[in-house]
């Protein structure tokens, strides 16, 4: 019986906290006795409603709508282009390579090369190469 009693008590103040919950959301949702239940639409100023008057614009009787013929988006017309120019096409035989001895760039002519006894010992040679070796 006892438990009975604490399960009646507990449905009756969930109830009394979900009739209050759904009370206070009802009475926010409810409009106030200063709006009226009909919804009337603003008043417009008289300038502004002859402003929209002005801009719609006139209707046409569907008598004196007639389609317009429809016309091609392109015409074709004759044109001249210039005519492209004829490439001479000339095949080559190919020839053995030429037999010329090329020199290169650092190489000097033949004619004005030194004798041997003139050019300088490798030992004596200055190398331009960079060292740690700050002397």
């Amino acid at each position: 019986m006892k438990l009975v009693g604490i399960v009646l008590s507990y449905v009756l103040a969930v109830g009394i906290l979900f009739s209050a919950l759904v009370g206070g959301a009802t009475w926010l949702v409810q409009p106030g006795p200063a709006i009226s239940q009909e919804a009337r639409p603003a008043a417009i100023p008289p300038r502004i409603a002859d402003s929209i008057e002005r801009k719609k614009p006139i209707p046409v009787p569907a008598e004196e709508r007639k389609p317009e013929p429809l016309k091609p988006a392109m015409q074709e017309a004759n044109a001249s282009l210039a005519p492209a120019p004829a490439r001479s096409a000339k095949i080559r035989e190919l020839s053995a390579p030429s037999k010329q001895a090329r020199k290169r760039r650092g190489e000097q002519p033949l004619a004005l090369e030194t004798p041997a006894a003139a050019v300088a010992s490798p030992a004596a040679a200055v190398s331009t190469a960079r060292s740690d070796f700050p002397y």
